[in-house]
């Protein structure tokens, strides 16, 4: 899950100028529950479907579907915010032990 946001944040932002590209990535964890945030840059397009832009649905497209998948294992929720010229994903999973 974690590999699929930062991979498609960091595709995303390659899409504008250097000056504007942005990723950040943002976790935290207490006692038991992890919220993970991204943050990345993109062009001011919105795409309120969240379906995939690229010409290959069949081999693309699964990240959102993949990302809930992981959340529900979790009892979690996520939600994905896409603000034109800034995308975010937030998830918050919970029962997550800590391996030391």
């Amino acid at each position: 899950m974690y590999g699929n946001l930062v991979d498609n944040a960091v595709e995303a932002c390659s899409k504008v100028p250097e000056e504007q590209r942005f990723v950040k990535i943002e976790n935290k964890y207490q006692s038991g529950i992890l919220l993970l945030v991204i943050t990345n840059s993109k062009t001011g397009k919105k795409n309120k479907s969240l379906k995939t832009t690229k010409k290959d649905n069949i081999r693309h497209g699964h990240g959102v579907q993949s990302v809930r998948k992981v959340v529900e294992k979790y009892n979690g929720t996520v939600s994905f915010t896409d603000k034109g010229d800034i995308f975010e994903v937030s998830a918050m999973l919970y029962g997550i032990e800590v391996k030391e």
